[in-house]
């Protein structure tokens, strides 16, 4: 039985074949394309399909919104509770659809709709009742893909593997696509991991109020909301038009995001790219995103977009080096798999303080995935993540404890460790530490405090736990 059934139209067929490909990447199996056996027919193969999956997508657009046979489709989802609708082109469901929600992915694949695609899986996850893998970024990129993860099945409840949190509106998108392959740049290049990453000074960069290390390992948004609460978009543009590279930076993230001026992705590839030609690294990886998607003016040129990559990795860019070993984890891109590479550059990334990457690089050792099993590495790695704060590193390290894996098991800390992470907004580790609660592993056993968390969890936006809630007896 199938996960996911996809209704759509012919003419949307390669929009559709990319989503199909990114959640089969997530761990869904997927029916979108008939494959028949002989002696059957269609319409046959259509409704037993229907009449056993777990959740229907319907892929709404300008052609499919018109075709009986998506109507049909969509209504068998529709009641049976199971429907997922999206839409690929600025369109109204068709009447009788129109009470349900739909996830707008017009704009997808894109970093900056890498959340919408994100919320498609979790309500899957919500309704097929199966934990997608987690991607590696989150959506990212979500993201998180936000590309797929081979994880294993785990018990339903305080079982939740570890997944990633976006970092912000630029996050990497990472998912399966038909490039053409770009040769790889050579990993063993030497990685400067103290000089100044943007071309500017450090008086510079203190002049935004940005240190070294945020320059270094910050994400986009976070970076431009950090310049700007202790600086001021005046500023940062007079830095801008005086030539520096690191206020040009700036100032295209402040136009990419809409943080102090209109956002305009004009401008933004503009000083954008002013930035990269005096040597900003954090703009060249910027202008990968803008080649790969067609921002700014730019004609959609996915070699390019790979080349700039490669550029910014190998000149030490700790993102461009975290998204590279993506790439040849999952083999998207135009990237051929390469366990050897992908492990590399997301060492190099991790080793400059790139929390993503240090969280990536937790995981390949705790699951053998690129690299042999190691859960005395995986637990070293989430235990840097959680002494620097960060609320999945934090998890992680709850999760290895929950195991006894790498550590001695302790339920206790495993549940201390949790609901620090709680605290901190993570919804997965609410979900595990009511599952505790309602155990009674390493807490006192409480019906109360395991729904409480249940409750938080739905608020922190982990759809799994209204499933656990519903069991329970209780709405969420």
């Amino acid at each position: 039985m199938a996960d996911v059934f996809i209704s759509y139209a012919r003419d949307d067929r390669a929009r559709v074949e990319q989503l199909a490909k990114a959640l089969e990447q997530r761990g869904f199996s997927v029916w979108w394309d008939p494959e028949l056996l002989p002696g059957e027919t269609y319409a046959q193969k259509i409704q037993t399909v229907l009449a056993s999956v777990k959740a229907v997508i319907v892929v709404w657009s300008k052609t499919s919104a018109a075709r009986p046979w998506v109507l049909d489709e969509a209504a068998v989802g529709r009641d049976r509770g199971v429907l997922i609708p999206v839409l690929i082109d600025s369109v109204e469901a068709p009447l009788g659809f129109r009470q349900l929600q739909a996830e707008d992915l017009s704009h997808w694949p894109s970093a900056a709709s890498e959340e919408s695609f994100n919320r498609v899986v979790r309500a899957i996850e919500a309704i097929s009742g199966r934990e997608a893998t987690p991607p590696p970024k989150p959506t990212g990129l979500q993201f998180p893909p936000q590309a797929k993860r081979a994880l294993e099945t785990v018990e339903k409840r305080a079982s939740n593997l570890p997944r990633l949190i976006g970092g912000g509106l630029l996050a990497v998108l990472l998912i399966a696509g038909a490039y053409q392959i770009f040769k790889p740049a050579d990993p063993n290049a030497p990685t400067p991991t103290t000089e100044e990453p943007t071309g500017g000074t450090a008086d510079a960069a203190s002049a935004y109020g940005l240190s070294t290390k945020q320059i270094a390992s910050l994400d986009f948004k976070p970076m431009i909301d950090a310049a700007l609460q202790t600086s001021n978009i005046d500023l940062i543009r007079k830095g801008a038009e005086d030539g520096d590279a690191l206020g040009q930076t700036l100032l295209c993230l402040a136009y990419d995001a809409g943080e102090g001026v209109t956002a305009d992705a004009v401008q933004a590839r503009t000083w954008c790219e002013r930035a990269a030609g005096q040597g900003s690294t954090i703009a060249t990886y910027l202008l990968s995103f803008y080649q790969r998607n067609g921002v700014g003016g730019f004609t959609a040129d996915a070699a390019e977009a790979n080349r700039l990559l490669e550029e910014a990795a190998n000149a030490g860019d700790a993102r461009a080096q975290y998204d590279l070993g993506v790439c040849f984890l999952n083999g998207v891109y135009g990237y051929t798999p390469d366990d050897s590479l992908a492990i590399s550059w997301t060492r190099k990334a991790a080793e400059q303080a790139y929390q993503k990457a240090q969280f990536n690089l937790a995981w390949m050792y705790e699951n053998g995935r690129a690299v042999q099993k190691d859960y005395a590495t995986a637990v070293l790695w989430y235990q840097k993540l959680a002494d620097e704060g960060s609320a999945v590193g934090t998890r992680g390290l709850g999760w290895m404890y929950y195991n006894g894996w790498g550590v001695e098991q302790d339920y206790a800390k495993a549940a201390e460790y949790y609901r620090t992470a709680s605290e901190a907004g993570d919804g997965n580790a609410s979900n595990n530490l009511a599952a505790l609660y309602e155990n009674g592993y390493g807490v006192e056993k409480s019906l109360d405090e395991a729904v409480k968390y249940y409750r938080l969890a739905v608020d922190q936006g982990f759809p799994r736990a209204k499933e656990e809630l519903k069991r329970l007896g209780f709405s969420d």
